[in-house]
């Protein structure tokens, strides 16, 4: 009696009769080359992943500050009514400069804030030839 190996026996797919499946399992050399591809790759210098972290929060950080003054430009109050660009002179204060642009029966306490709201001040220190947008008569 013979002995016929499974492998060895033609497998052919049902309904195609025409396809014949090849076990073909190279060279040595072939096989050889599929394994070192399928081996872990080396490992990443620590160094290395600290950089790529820092990169990315470096970016992530300049992303953030983009979109924050996208935003903070898209959300700002429009200017209402019209204006004018005045040169603070030596001496001059933020109470003066509203005063002199009030109109009869205005508050200066509310043109003052609307100075502050118009240039964006932090602090009411002005310096001379400072230009201050102020609402005009």
């Amino acid at each position: 009696m013979s002995a016929v190996l499974v492998d060895q026996v033609p497998v052919v797919p049902a309904g195609r009769p025409h396809l014949r499946l090849v076990v073909d399992n190279g060279t040595l050399a072939d096989r050889e080359v599929r394994a070192a591809a399928t081996r872990a790759r080396p490992p990443v210098h620590p160094a290395s992943r600290w950089a790529v972290r820092a990169l990315g929060v470096v970016l992530g950080g300049l992303l953030a500050i983009a979109l924050g003054v996208l935003l903070g430009l898209l959300l700002r109050a429009p200017v209402e009514g019209p204006t004018a660009v005045v040169t603070v002179e030596a001496g001059e204060s933020l109470w003066s400069v509203a005063t002199s642009v009030a109109g009869p029966g205005e508050d200066p306490r509310d043109v003052v804030e609307r100075i502050v709201s118009l240039n964006g001040l932090e602090h009411d220190v002005l310096q001379p030839g400072q230009d201050l947008v102020v609402p005009a008569r």
